[in-house]
């Protein structure tokens, strides 16, 4: 299910925020913030145009640059090889229990989406107030410019069901080995994707299928679903002529650029703010 709302101010927000955490009974309400309203809720691998991918195929695409990552990071992941992944991707129970079993790689894939490589993962933050800072800090303050605060919701509280007909989304948490960027940002990341191929009954989900293997899809392909007790997505818009009142706000809370990141590049970014 998804909701717009338009609000007039910060003080509109929090009360929003506010309501829907105090009623909520369900999965942790995820945040993620986007300088402009009006763009769509893509992951880097969606924005590049590429997502209709097999798991398969894109495993076996970051596992051919691996060697090179492990050389100049000094840094090495325990993943599987190849042939070990795409029979894991051709079990049912791969992703549609994502949520509470293990997705292979997942500490690599991270690693990756924190670094500029293409992800299937999007990323969110369990805090409301580090979705804004990124919705508003490189927003550009003129006439009519809005940013957009998403909240996601897995479930309310009853489950969740799926089915191998429909792509499917699902939070994949945050106990993993991952950047210090991770941590700092109390980052979550979903995934979505589709149990893909010729019809068939899956008798044994914890056994691999032998035509059908799982897909990465759009986020939005779920939402557009419109399903009523799980995949709660609500679109929060504000003005952003509130840029300065808030990210004011943010740095006398210690929450700017270098808090979050913790870098060179960071810090000026945060200075350089202090003096605008």
């Amino acid at each position: 299910m998804e909701e717009t709302i338009e609000l007039k101010s910060w003080a509109e927000f929090e009360a929003e925020v506010s309501k829907h955490e105090a009623k909520s009974n369900g999965s942790p309400i995820l945040y993620r913030g986007q300088s402009d309203a009006k763009w769509p809720l893509f992951s880097t691998l969606e924005r590049e145009g590429n997502w209709d991918i097999s798991l398969s195929e894109y495993y076996r695409r970051i596992l051919s640059i691996n060697p090179e990552i492990e050389t100049f990071t000094g840094q090495h992941w325990n993943i599987p090889k190849l042939k070990e992944y795409s029979k894991w991707a051709k079990k049912y129970d791969a992703v549609s229990s994502a949520t509470t079993s293990p997705f292979l790689a997942y500490d690599y894939f991270v690693y990756l989406r924190h670094h500029g490589y293409p992800s299937p993962l999007l990323d969110w933050s369990s805090s409301p107030y580090i979705a804004a800072f990124f919705a508003f800090e490189k927003v550009r303050v003129r006439e009519g410019a809005r940013v957009a605060i998403f909240s996601y919701q897995e479930n309310m509280g009853n489950g969740k069901s799926t089915s191998s007909n429909n792509p499917q989304l699902h939070s994949l948490g945050a106990n993993i080995k991952a950047p210090k960027r991770h941590f700092f940002q109390k980052s979550q990341y979903t995934i979505s994707a589709q149990f893909k191929g010729p019809n068939e009954a899956i008798r044994n989900s914890d056994k691999p299928s032998q035509n059908q293997e799982w897909s990465y899809t759009r986020h939005q392909d779920v939402f557009e679903l419109d399903q009523k007790e799980q995949d709660i997505l609500r679109k929060f818009i504000l003005p952003g002529s509130a840029k300065n009142e808030v990210l004011k706000m943010f740095d006398r809370f210690n929450l700017n650029a270098f808090s979050l990141f913790q870098d060179e590049e960071s810090l000026l970014r945060s200075l350089a703010f202090r003096q605008s």
